[in-house]
């Protein structure tokens, strides 16, 4: 099946080199495309002037294209934008722009701090092809956290323990074989190519009838948990200084709301190492004074 790779990327270069790699001889195996958008949004306040990326992003995804086939990456810079949706729906206006014998299959949606293994998407791309009704894919995430020893996992009894408390509004649902599935449990990254489809928020994406397809009804039977391609995340193995800047950036962007799995995730991780920093001491003492409002608001 033809597989394309689609990307946005900002001040990346800690891993990007690994993202892309990772993926390139897969998706190269199967004649197919990597798009990668640069640019950001007016929260993010470590873009360049023009809104672009300040590293060495560029000198990464050159050397890339340099040493590939023509078209194989197509690389677009858009440089601020109003919000995320704007900057993902930009990579499928550009798919849409191709001719439809040149449209992928299946969608891959990267992020540059996040890596699969090659024989994973084969396993995955062995699994499609014997089940063509499956149009969506939920697969688990590995999230790294300081170290390689740590990895960070959802609580799902908690989560669903909280929504019966009414204290999450997180939606339930169900995949093609009946597995109950929570909102949010899963991030929306494979799919099935399908022109009418749009980012309306940074990860939600809706059909030409503004049902969501990875939690409406209507799609039941054409999504499913594939548990042997995991998503490894190494987004949290950096500086804390770059830990605070991503903090920052959700805080502005969400006006100083969060929510409850959002602050659960943070207060672990900087509670652990709140002795180390003085930044981490004041970003503790901050999230402890959210959860406290949060508490109060439920």
């Amino acid at each position: 099946m033809r597989w394309f790779v689609v990307m946005i990327t900002l001040n990346g270069s800690e891993y990007l080199w690994y993202s892309l790699k990772y993926v390139y001889d897969f998706i190269k195996d199967n004649g197919c495309m990597i798009i990668i958008v640069k640019g950001s949004t007016k929260y993010s306040k470590i873009a360049s002037e023009d809104g672009n990326s300040k590293d060495k992003s560029r000198d990464i995804i050159g050397g890339f294209i340099k040493d590939s086939e023509k078209d194989f990456i197509i690389h677009r810079k858009i440089g601020k934008v109003e919000n995320k949706q704007e900057l993902r729906n930009t990579y499928f206006e550009i798919i849409r722009g191709l001719s439809k014998e040149d449209q992928p299959d299946w969608i891959l949606m990267l992020d540059d701090d996040e890596l699969y293994k090659k024989e994973d998407l084969q396993k995955l791309d062995k699994f499609l092809i014997k089940n063509p009704k499956i149009e969506y894919i939920f697969n688990h995430q590995r999230w790294f956290w300081g170290d390689f020893k740590h990895v960070g996992i959802t609580n799902e009894t908690a989560c669903m323990e909280q929504i019966k408390a009414g204290k999450r509004k997180d939606k339930i649902f169900y995949d093609a074989v009946g597995n109950r599935l929570r909102q949010g449990q899963y991030h929306e990254r494979i799919f099935k190519w399908n022109p009418s489809i749009k980012y309306v928020s940074h990860s939600v994406i809706t059909d030409e009838e503004g049902r969501d397809v990875y939690i409406d009804p209507y799609y039941e039977n054409k999504r499913i948990v594939f548990s042997g391609c995991p998503r490894y995340h190494y987004g949290y193995l950096t500086s804390f200084k770059k830990m605070y800047e991503r903090y920052r950036y959700y805080e502005e962007r969400d006006q100083n709301k969060i929510s409850n799995a959002e602050a659960d995730v943070w207060k672990e991780l900087i509670k652990a190492r709140s002795q180390e920093t003085e930044l981490l001491s004041e970003l503790w003492r901050f999230w402890e004074k959210k959860l406290e409002c949060e508490t109060k608001k439920s």
